[in-house]
């Protein structure tokens, strides 16, 4: 009975996860994202102007560490990170950036409607 439970929530988490059997799951790069707002943010990765991926939530005044695959930036494509505000339904969409493998992305979010975001690249 406990290998029957064990393996439908491997089963579950699994299904949860978001990727699907085949795709290319890789880490190839880091987002962080440092919040200075008030309020929980919801990010979103897009390439070539459309949304793509939710990567997850920021809190308020906190800062959160997003893991981009394969699929979330292909080489040599221009990113863009979006985050979306529930509670006040506002949007912000960050600068265009290259993207590079191994490259770690860093995205501040200041009151207002003043945002950074910059590259770092890492040592692979």
């Amino acid at each position: 009975m406990r290998h029957l439970v064990a393996s439908l929530l491997l089963l579950a988490a699994c299904a949860s996860s978001g990727t699907h059997p085949g795709e290319d799951t890789r880490a190839v790069s880091i987002l962080t994202v440092r919040n200075q707002r008030t309020e929980d943010l919801t990010i979103y990765v897009m390439h070539d102007g459309y949304k793509g991926r939710r990567l997850g939530q920021v809190t308020g005044l906190a800062s959160a560490t997003f893991v981009l695959n394969e699929m979330d930036a292909p080489v040599a494509t221009d990113l863009q990170f979006l985050a979306m505000s529930f509670v006040s339904g506002g949007s912000e969409l960050s600068d265009p950036v290259l993207a590079e493998h191994g490259a770690s992305y860093e995205w501040r979010l200041t009151p207002g409607k003043q945002n950074f975001a910059f590259r770092r690249l890492t040592k692979t």
